[in-house]
């Protein structure tokens, strides 16, 4: 994204902080205009996804002519920001994007919100305090707080409040799969964006690594009722009843919202049609690091149950996938790895 702050000289040490903040937050590409008047304003956002303007007595002195702000009542992308009294147009305090008084974060949100969207799982607000530690750490700049199960809903709760400053919320359950599983998982998800990630079902010893970025992370240690925030509400009811549970699972058309539940397919006998359908999308979209963690667990858990055809197949397709990408693996690591069944 690329911005121009339009300021008077004296506005231009606040221009400067909200520069490295932009530049910090999302990657924006800032230059900064001073000594302008206000009112001139409207040639600065040729080129540019956004037009900032600084208003104060310097830029913006009484009286003001309405005809000399014409080009700037036409302008879409343009954001005003009063930091004293001064003169203009009454007709800029009706816009979305009028701010009566300096506030980072409401310019911020309105900054990301040009952005294209990303994922929003529904996330309803519960009423409840969220500490203000959590807004300077996560949303002032990329940042990480790893929380205890028993405060799910608390996270709940700011990830509804601060999504609109961030471009989505990912919500990635990490139940029993394995932490490069779910790290592909990440990566694959947040992309360059601005992302707000929340991990859950992280066990004490387990290292959850964001890759490097403009994004924001969440780890929530221990078991909660995490699956309810972000997928589908049926997995509760067909979780009583395994086999029809991962019947569906094996037929539902969205797998990827159900790969957490994967791990405990391999309990009952059922993974083979349900991993074989997640490996075959994981594939095809790329995600070449999960699908090989998939096929790992899926060869430790045929083995385990005694299946050798199974088991045979899954190695042929680490070999394949493995050697065809041209980074060679050690497949058979089950010895040297704890079992996760």
């Amino acid at each position: 994204m690329t911005i121009t702050i339009v300021c008077s000289a004296r506005a231009v040490p606040l221009a400067e902080q909200w520069k490295k903040r932009f530049r910090r937050n999302f990657g924006a590409l800032v230059e900064i205009v001073s000594g302008l008047p206000a009112c001139e304003a409207a040639e600065e956002g040729a080129g540019k996804d956004a037009v900032i303007v600084l208003l104060d007595g310097e830029n913006a002195p009484e009286p003001f002519v309405l005809s000399d702000w014409k080009a700037m009542l036409e302008r879409v992308a343009f954001a005003y920001v009063r930091l004293e009294a001064c003169e203009y147009p009454a007709l800029l305090e009706r816009r979305a994007t009028f701010f009566g008084e300096p506030d980072e974060r409401r310019l911020e949100q309105w900054l990301i919100g040009l952005l294209p969207d990303r994922l929003r799982p529904p996330l309803e607000a519960r009423g409840l305090t969220v500490p203000s530690a959590w807004w300077l750490a996560l949303v002032d700049r990329p940042g990480r707080i790893d929380v205890e199960a028993d405060e799910i809903e608390t996270v709940r709760q700011f990830a509804a409040d601060a999504g609109a400053h961030f471009q989505g919320v990912a919500w990635i359950v990490c139940g029993d799969r394995s932490m490069r599983a779910v790290e592909g998982e990440i990566e694959h998800t947040v992309g360059g964006s601005r992302m707000l990630v929340v991990v859950s079902h992280v066990t004490p010893d387990e290292f959850v690594e964001l890759p490097r970025g403009f994004h924001s992370l969440i780890v929530i240690r221990g078991y909660a009722r995490a699956f309810e925030v972000s997928h589908p509400p049926e997995a509760l009811a067909l979780r009583k009843d395994p086999a029809r549970h991962f019947a569906h699972v094996a037929a539902v058309p969205d797998i990827e919202r159900w790969l957490f539940e994967l791990p405990l397919a391999m309990e009952h006998g059922l993974a083979d049609v349900a991993y074989h359908r997640a490996i075959r999308f994981l594939t095809a979209a790329g995600r070449k690091q999960e699908a090989v963690e998939l096929l790992k667990e899926l060869k430790r858990g045929a083995e385990r149950w005694g299946d050798s055809d199974v088991a045979a197949e899954a190695e042929d397709r680490l070999h394949w996938l493995t050697d065809s990408g041209g980074v060679r693996k050690v497949i058979d690591d089950s010895a040297q790895q704890q079992t996760l069944f």
